[in-house]
């Protein structure tokens, strides 16, 4: 089994297990055990971080809106709609899906270590 820790997370793990005097997946077992009725902690989100998550849900929500209109106009017959059009919403799509990808993949490696 993997966990993933933030670097300080993962420095107060190891010094936990130090002076426990056990290993580090020992420590983490037995601090699972013994907290598994406590609600989990949540950490504070960075203000950075919450700025890229309202950004991607701003861009997914504009792109969604985009394929609803496209939806209509086909659903209905009014207007004309190109295949062009299409193309182009869905190549934007596909770009901002590919960007969001990326911006999480980099925030995972950059916030955590796997034990």
């Amino acid at each position: 089994m993997r966990v993933r820790l933030t670097k300080g997370e993962h420095e107060e793990v190891s010094k936990g297990a130090k002076e426990a005097g056990i290993s580090l997946s020992r420590y983490v077992i037995e601090g699972a055990i013994a907290n598994h009725r406590k609600a989990p902690i949540h950490r504070p989100v960075d203000p950075a971080s919450q700025l890229q998550r309202e950004w991607a849900i701003f861009e997914v929500a504009r792109v969604g809106n985009n394929l609803n209109q496209i939806a209509r106009q086909l659903n209905s017959q009014r207007g004309s709609l190109s295949s062009k059009k299409i193309e182009q919403v869905l190549v934007e799509l596909s770009e901002k899906l590919t960007g969001l990808r990326e911006l999480w993949g980099q925030q995972e490696d950059d916030e955590a270590a796997v034990l």
